[in-house]
């Protein structure tokens, strides 16, 4: 039974934090003034305006001004029940007005724009569309949550707007939103609602990837196999999964798009990525054998032949129907993630590499990607790429989207190439957002909200007049694990919300307490949307605690709903006991945890285990010297108890990591040693590891990461008297990834990786 204790001071101290964040004047009523992205100049005043049935927008006769004038209407209209009229007449009385127009009286800029709210009117200007368009985005969210992604029918609510006066524009002129419909696809419908998501988020570009090897999916009239054959996969069950876009819905997808001013830039993969394609056409490829569209995830060596002139002939084709479909300045060849392996193979590349002075396959590739810039320069288009598109020298006039190596961003902007950060680390949304125990299969990693807000894209290492070069970002949503929309709205909310901020906003505004108050307002509108998006899990101890007498179970206060808990096993539900206060429990407990919104959103459920511990005696060895043993097997091991046989490398290293000269795709590890405990105390021990790994004090299993993974953190508990014990850590590597971090962390010590001055072994 779970014993309650009396409040502790957490709450107090919480309710401190929010107030000292809350200082600057648009923080002052968050439930007012709660714009994501925040603005570049907020200023709040006395009193609101009322929007009613009398209320009249006034806008200039002009295509944007109109355009965004019946946009707020519709909107509203269909928030509130209430239709405000759009004239283009100037009215008498300037009252109960709202105006919305474009205006050249005052200089802003193409994106930026002003509000100003008085209990007499409300006033938005720009000097172009997009920028009127975005100020209807702000304006919204100065309106009742219900309103800005309503779809309600009408509710009621306090149909009114804070009085203020707002100046914004964005930081970066490129803010952009990926979305892969190769892998998964998603309806029209679902798309337009994306675009929507972007839309309320100022993102200004929809990156549509097309084309990959599990599917090929725009219509193309001179080659209807692509869509025939390539579209199309079979499932482990054998049944096909697949589909197109039509050139008619793409139209109407652009169209949409561009009515919310988002620029759609389509992405048509070459030269990798393409058994789609060569599976509906096989003379693509270098054997010109037939495969089938590709099944599983990842890379294959199946590509474009970059030495036959049929392949030149068939992307022209399909890039000149592409180029009709979408107006984007732009259009994405992708240039990832292609294996050479066929083209050192093939007698037709080779010729190529040797008619035109090519050193390598490397600059074959080059070669290939100039070759269709040129083609679509000839075509008023630029090139942009994944950064890939650097090996063997860039293209002239190519724009480089950077998502693996990092390190090359000075290269490219110090020779004038435009930059678009897209980092992996931090921009791509299929990555884990929390504990893989509890969230949703992805494909690896782990970024939360906070990471990318966090992230800075313009590189340290960049001059001033580099600097320019970053013209903006973009978050990435590939979907090998996202099958259905709501899935991918899973992913991508709410960390839209923090990469609109980081694009938007200027460094020196950025305010991460500031943007999680905000959040408060962004998660009704969510909920008001209908979108599956993340809520936030409960915020408490370690996954896996250990006590010796009692522990004190305590949780951070959610911005979003309140914590259900359970001691009995079984799943929180809004019947489940409110988490109030920190108790205590003098018992073994698996304590059950989740945050339910008001709106009825919930978190996945978070089990926290706290384990009753007895303390482990130390050993007493006579002799020892610092270091650690190893040993190293070669092998595919799937898990570290399989590793086995003879082992082909031994030796001595200072600390429990990988030894220098251990490497290899496949490999098991066994590191030993005794560990120097310098008081009693429980202990938690971490192994972060890319694959698996197993961490051992004597015959106990304390920390268990092991298996096939990206990398991945997890904990154990133990509790130890001083003195030296046996610890050991079994390591299996199935990638080449070779990653592994030991910690450890006690109550009177922080986390920390384990020091080489702590380890032994037995002279």
């Amino acid at each position: 039974m779970l014993k309650k204790l009396g409040s502790l001071a957490m709450g107090a101290t919480i309710a401190a934090t929010l107030v000292s964040c809350s200082t600057k004047p648009e923080f002052t009523n968050e439930t007012q003034i709660s714009i994501i992205p925040l603005p570049a100049s907020v200023q709040r005043a006395a009193g609101k305006f009322e929007l009613n049935e009398d209320t009249v927008i006034y806008t200039k006769d002009d295509k944007d001004s109109i355009h965004c004038a019946n946009f707020f209407s519709e909107k509203f209209a269909k928030a509130s029940g209430i239709t405000l009229p759009v004239v283009t007449a100037r009215p008498k009385v300037k009252k109960n007005i709202i105006v919305v127009a474009i205006s050249d009286k005052v200089e802003l800029g193409d994106e930026a724009y002003k509000i100003k709210v008085t209990p007499d009117a409300a006033v938005v200007i720009a000097n172009k569309g997009r920028g009127l368009f975005w100020g209807i985005q702000s304006l919204m969210q100065l309106l009742p949550t219900e309103a800005v992604f309503g779809d309600t029918d009408g509710v009621k609510a306090d149909w009114t707007l804070p009085a203020c006066q707002i100046t914004d524009k964005p930081r970066y002129s490129y803010r952009g939103m990926h979305l892969d419909v190769g892998r998964h696809i998603f309806s029209v419908d679902d798309v337009k609602k994306y675009i929507d998501y972007l839309a309320g988020h100022k993102i200004n570009t929809f990156h549509w990837h097309l084309t990959e090897d599990q599917g090929w999916r725009i219509e193309i009239k001179k080659y209807p196999k692509l869509t025939e054959v390539g579209a199309w996969r079979k499932t482990g069950e054998g049944q096909l999964y697949g589909g197109f876009y039509t050139q008619e819905e793409v139209k109407d997808v652009v169209k949409y798009a561009t009515d919310r001013y988002i620029t759609v830039i389509p992405e048509i993969e070459m030269p990798g990525h393409s058994v789609a394609a060569v599976s509906a056409y096989p003379n693509l490829s270098c054997r010109g054998e037939k495969v089938p569209v590709r099944t599983a995830w990842g890379v294959s060596k199946d590509v474009y032949c970059a030495g036959n002139e049929e392949v030149f002939t068939f992307l022209e084709d399909v890039l000149t129907e592409v180029m009709a479909l979408f107006p984007s300045e732009y259009i994405h060849i992708g240039g990832d993630e292609c294996p050479k392996a066929r083209w050192k193979e093939c007698p037709k590349c080779q010729k190529r590499i040797s008619d035109n002075n090519l050193k390598d396959e490397h600059e074959l590739q080059s070669w290939f990607i100039r070759r269709i810039e040129k083609f679509l320069n000839s075509k008023g288009r630029n090139l942009i790429g994944w950064d890939e598109i650097m090996e063997g020298g860039l293209s002239p006039n190519a724009t480089v989207m950077f998502w693996l190596h990092m390190g090359n961003v000075k290269k490219a902007v110090s020779a004038g190439h435009d930059v678009i950060m897209t980092p992996n680390s931090t921009f791509y949304f299929d990555h884990y957002q929390g504990d893989k125990g509890t969230e949703p299969k992805a494909i690896g990693g782990f970024t939360t909200m906070k990471d990318v807000y966090d992230y800075e894209l313009v590189p340290s290492n960049l001059t001033e007049e580099e600097a320019k070069h970053v013209i903006g970002g973009q978050a990435n949503c590939w979907t090998e694990y996202m099958p259905t929309f709501a899935q991918v709205e899973y992913m991508v909310m709410p960390r839209l919300s923090a990469l609109s901020e980081t694009l938007w906003t200027s460094k020196e505004r950025k305010n991460y307490e500031s943007f999680k108050l905000r959040m408060r307002a962004q998660y009704q509108r969510y909920s008001y949307r209908g979108i599956n998006y993340r809520v936030e899990t409960p915020k408490g101890p370690e996954l896996v605690n250990g006590f010796l007498d009692k522990a004190t179970v305590s949780f951070e206060k959610p911005l979003s709903g309140k914590i259900y808990i359970t001691g009995d096993g079984s799943e929180p539900t809004e019947d489940s006991e409110v988490y109030k206060t920190p108790f205590q429990i003098d018992e073994t407990h698996t304590i059950k945890a989740k945050v339910i919104t008001p709106e009825g959103a919930e978190s996945v459920t978070v089990s926290y285990q706290f384990n009753k511990l007895q303390y482990v005696e130390s050993v007493v060895k006579e002799e020892v010297s610092q270091g650690v043993s190893y040993e190293m097997y070669k092998g595919q091991f799937p898990n570290t108890t399989e590793i086995s046989g003879e082992p082909v490398k031994t030796g001595e290293t200072a600390t429990l990591s990988i030894p220098a000269g251990v490497n290899g795709d496949n490999f098991g590890l066994k590191l030993n040693a005794y560990i120097m405990v310098e008081e009693d105390g429980v202990y938690t021990f971490y192994t972060a590891s890319d694959d698996g790994s197993v961490l051992y004090i004597g015959d106990e299993k304390v920390v268990d990461n092991d298996g096939y993974h990206s990398m991945t953190e997890r904990s154990g508990v133990i509790a130890l008297k001083a003195g030296l014990h046996p610890i050991r850590v079994d390591f299996m590597e199935g990638g080449a990834t070779e990653r592994l971090i030991v910690s450890m962390k006690s109550d009177k010590m922080e986390k920390q990786k384990v020091k080489a001055e702590l380890l032994f072994i037995e002279k």
